[in-house]
């Protein structure tokens, strides 16, 4: 029963997450920013998620801290350059206090794999040249969404 419980819950949080990141890729395909609100709203909502994790024995708070080096990372390369976008970081950041280490591998490698898959067929239909910037929010959407549609088959 309690096995139960806890994946109805993993479920709705893994919804409500969904839907936040969908949020914010809409504003990243739009405009290529978001909003402050939404990115410290995400994070505070996987803080909260992250530490309830920790305190009902789920997790580890090693396994918290493997889960951020990604986004911080990212933080690092978005401040060296145009690469990527400091919300890119915070929201993977996000991703990282969300999912176990080997789950955000997952996430992150469908949502790497879905832009390489888009830019290499802009490019290719010569829509965009190779300077040209894309949104990657919306990527990371389109990763998680493979991957708990996935894990729910």
């Amino acid at each position: 029963f309690v096995r139960e419980m806890f994946f109805a819950g993993r479920v709705r949080m893994q919804i409500v997450f969904i839907i936040l990141l969908g949020i914010c890729a809409i504003y990243d395909l739009r405009s290529k920013t978001i909003p402050a609100m939404w990115i410290w709203g995400i994070l505070g909502f996987t803080i909260v998620y992250r530490l309830t994790i920790i305190i009902s024995g789920q997790g580890t708070i090693t396994n918290s801290l493997l889960c951020l080096i990604p986004g911080i990372f990212l933080l690092i390369i978005s401040r060296c350059g145009k690469l990527v976008g400091s919300g890119d970081g915070w929201l993977i950041i996000a991703e990282g206090l969300f999912w176990e280490w080997t789950l955000l591998i997952c996430v992150l490698v469908y949502s790497f794999l879905a832009a390489g898959l888009f830019s290499i067929g802009y490019l290719i239909m010569g829509h965009r040249d190779r300077k040209e910037t894309i949104p990657f929010v919306p990527f990371l959407f389109v990763g998680m969404l493979i991957f708990v549609i996935g894990d729910l088959m």
